[in-house]
């Protein structure tokens, strides 16, 4: 982390305290609106969603996430279409100036330029920096027998 923070990205999804509600969460707890109300026990802290398009469309997805106190919405598929569908949702809804949009899945650094101009307020390619491959090395220490 120190060597991603000193070539000067941030690895943090949001600036702020936050919650990051991801599938899995959504799974245990049965639904999105039953994850946002046990996160509600969390205080001051700015909640994610992440969204899949799993368990229902993507639009129902956002919608039912906006709907129930999410502050942003991690469109976590890797398709900018699916980032259209959410923010019409939000703009339907009147949403779209009070909860974020953030994308994932798979995005490479070269995916960058095409990115610009969507309506997209974080983008996470943790993975392309998190995992590169690392140098390849191996310390073993062995005791000399007396």
């Amino acid at each position: 982390r120190n060597a991603i923070h000193s070539g000067g990205v941030d690895t943090r999804l949001l600036p702020v305290p936050m919650l990051y509600l991801d599938k899995n969460y959504i799974r245990m707890f049965g639904s999105i609106q039953n994850t946002l109300r046990a996160a509600e026990l969390v205080k001051n802290r700015t909640t994610v969603v992440q969204i899949k398009g799993i368990e229902n469309s993507i639009e129902e997805e956002v919608e039912e996430a906006a709907e129930n106190g999410c502050g942003v919405v991690m469109i976590d598929t890797g398709q900018l279409e699916d980032v259209a569908r959410c923010s019409y949702v939000l703009n339907k809804l009147h949403l779209r100036k009070s909860i974020g949009i953030a994308f994932s899945g798979g995005i490479c650094l070269s995916d960058i330029p095409k990115l610009v101009g969507q309506d997209i307020d974080v983008i996470c390619i943790g993975r392309a920096i998190v995992n590169a491959n690392l140098l390849d090395m191996r310390l073993d220490v062995k005791m000399n027998e007396r």
